[in-house]
């Protein structure tokens, strides 16, 4: 939640569009009424993953998941479900 009258760069609107839209689209958001009934919890987890990719810099997200790479055994290439580290910590 931001404040209004606050300064903020366009460039910072834009990406809090983008970190929101997830939740927006998730059937049970019904415009922010969803008090009473099922909650956005699908779009949460989506734009949660959108901000976690974006906030943090590319090293921080390699410190995060210990490795830009894939898990032992686990070769994406092999298989659909088999994720990268990357993947599977978000």
């Amino acid at each position: 939640m931001i404040g209004p009258g606050l300064d903020i760069h366009p460039y910072v609107i834009g990406l809090l569009d983008l970190w929101m839209m997830p939740i927006k689209l998730d059937p049970n958001w019904k415009g922010g009424d969803y008090y009473g009934g099922a909650e956005p919890n699908e779009g949460l987890a989506q734009a949660l993953k959108t901000v976690t990719l974006t906030a943090l810099h590319s090293a921080g997200r390699r410190k995060c998941t210990a490795t830009s790479g894939r898990p032992r055994g686990r070769t994406p290439g092999d298989a659909m479900g088999n994720l990268f580290v990357i993947e599977d910590s978000l």
